[in-house]
């Protein structure tokens, strides 16, 4: 199959190794905010009865926010590893090579 004068096959600025990469750092990103939130919830239910209740209720408020945000940024970096995979499958399928690198990173 002949590849035609339109087919645009350069992928050399897009690679899926670093978007593995971002996806794991979020994750971890996530997961460690995570971890604050159950501090400060503890926090909060040990300290309920005090005069400090608010103060660490708004703490715990904090950290839900802080994850919701961790969250939705978890949601673009896989959506967008999704797009990169769906873009290489399209070169591939198009008969445009792909790097090692890409393919590896896929499986």
């Amino acid at each position: 199959m002949a590849k035609s004068a339109t087919t645009n096959c350069d992928t050399s600025d897009v690679t899926i190794l670093p978007m593995v990469m971002q996806v794991e750092m979020a994750e971890r990103v996530l997961s460690s905010d995570m971890t604050s939130l159950v501090t400060a919830m503890k926090l909060a239910l040990k300290y309920s009865k005090t005069l400090l209740d608010a103060e660490y209720r708004r703490e715990m408020l904090q950290a839900s926010h802080v994850i919701a945000v961790d969250s939705k940024n978890l949601l673009d970096t896989v959506d967008m590893a999704r797009r990169l995979q769906l873009y290489r499958a399209a070169q591939t399928d198009a008969g445009c090579d792909t790097d090692d690198t890409a393919a590896a990173a896929l499986n």
